[in-house]
């Protein structure tokens, strides 16, 4: 019987864990070594144990018929002998009271064995004298009609069998238990995964510029304002849990994963990445994400291109890592936006109502935002992915930021900020692919866009 010390332990996903990585769902661990037949220590498999156990069965039963044989034949033997003295019950009570030697004088009058004579002069002469034929016939029929059945199950091993199968059936309806071994359908069994051992603590995963990584305990870090090594410094950081992935995006467009109980401490200067992970040659490491592998999100280029993926796709098992969006040689990735429920709080209540974004801002180095339907941004596993916005010359995207209609947009450009109410909103909103409506004069030179 297996015992977890805790409570809090989930039985069912450790015995899981089991079933998938012992044989523990199909067999049960037993010692087979034992004494057999040749009285000799031996480990046996399980047919040379039944046939060896059933030899044994035939051996005792075999003992015990002819034990019970042997008494019966005696006990013949003596009512032959009794039956003699019934028939001469007269005589044979002069010569036990006159003869100086009775049991001899029995033996040669009536031609009896000792063990006969024995029994003659074993029985009191009033108990002799009461001995009727008819008790006597009818035990004789009764052992005669035995033996042959005895002599029967020797002379016959069919028989024999016969017997030691029927004497197993009644053992069982005596003393037959239910399945100890009970056979049951479950669902296929999922061997628990090493981070799933981890204890879920909050961390804070740190990259910096060149390529080094640690995690530092909870997520109240100044990542930025933290010691890097002489001539690094800060580059990303992620929020999230011990137990959990950390996803690791590169200037190409590849993307890797890590453990991030794996990672060194943050009291040091942490690990270059490429010591566990293989990047193409001039690749940087830019981004971090972690999350739920249904978590949404979306992948876009400085180009214009987009397409909306899952925090779970970007993983691989690949030191290499695997191609996830396609950038051209005068394209980068932008900042990954999570396709999140952004809170709203209505009137004096203070509970937050999710507003789920149904919507994509994009904003370009020339002050256009266009705003337009995700449901018009395709989903897909990689690829380079859909035209966002229709962009002249040189121009690039900066930013994107999924959001509601019922949202404001906040637009930083340098130490200034203009917030668009959601009644300002329609005047950038358009279908994918538009150019979109030029920003006010004085914030068309975007640094950051938000979700007020």
């Amino acid at each position: 019987m297996l015992e977890l010390r805790s409570t809090r332990v989930d039985v069912y996903r450790v015995m899981s864990h089991l079933f998938a990585s012992t044989d523990l769902e199909s067999n049960y661990r037993v010692n087979m070594n034992m004494i057999g037949l040749n009285g000799k220590p031996q480990v046996k498999n399980l047919k040379e144990i039944l046939e060896e156990w059933l030899i044994c069965r035939r051996s005792v039963v075999t003992r015990r018929l002819q034990y019970r044989l042997d008494k019966i034949d005696k006990r013949l033997h003596i009512l032959a002998g009794l039956l003699i003295a019934y028939l001469n019950i007269d005589e044979v009570i002069r010569i036990i009271r006159e003869e100086d030697e009775p049991k001899l004088s029995l033996m040669q009058g009536y031609d009896l064995t000792e063990i006969q004579a024995n029994a003659i002069l074993d029985i009191r002469l009033r108990q002799l004298a009461k001995l009727e034929e008819i008790e006597l016939r009818r035990e004789q029929d009764e052992l005669a009609a035995e033996r042959a059945i005895i002599q029967e199950y020797l002379n016959n091993p069919d028989s024999l069998t016969g017997l030691i199968i029927d004497e197993l059936n009644e053992d069982m309806k005596a003393h037959g238990d239910n399945r100890m071994s009970p056979l049951a359908d479950r669902e296929e069994a999922q061997a628990l995964k090493e981070s799933d051992l981890v204890p879920s603590e909050p961390i804070t995963a740190i990259l910096s510029k060149a390529g080094w990584i640690r995690a530092a305990k909870g997520h109240d870090v100044d990542a930025a304002g933290m010691t890097y090594r002489s001539g690094d410094s800060y580059q990303a950081h992620v929020r999230g849990k011990s137990n959990e992935k950390i996803y690791v995006l590169d200037s190409t467009g590849r993307s890797y994963s890590i453990d991030a109980h794996n990672l060194a401490s943050a009291r040091g200067q942490g690990d270059p990445l490429t010591s566990v992970l293989k990047p193409p040659a001039g690749a940087t490491f830019e981004q971090l994400l972690t999350g739920a592998d249904n978590q949404r999100i979306i992948l876009a280029s400085s180009t214009g291109y987009g397409f909306i993926n899952t925090l779970g796709n970007l993983d691989s098992n690949q030191k290499a890592g695997k191609n996830i969006i396609n950038l051209g040689a005068d394209s980068r990735l932008l900042p990954v936006a999570r396709i999140d429920s952004n809170a709203e709080t209505h009137g004096d209540s203070d509970e937050a109502v999710k507003a789920t974004p149904d919507h994509l801002a994009v904003v370009t180095n020339a002050g256009y935002l266009l705003i337009f339907a995700l449901d018009d941004l395709p989903e897909q596993a990689r690829g380079k992915g859909n035209k966002m916005i229709t962009l002249k010359g040189d121009e690039e995207v900066l930013a994107i930021t999924p959001l509601s209609l019922q949202d404001s947009l906040v637009i930083t450009a340098g130490k200034r900020h203009v917030t668009l109410k959601p009644m300002d909103l329609a005047n950038y909103t358009g279908s994918r692919g538009n150019r979109g409506g030029q920003l006010p004069r004085g914030f068309q030179n975007v640094t950051s866009v938000e979700v007020g």
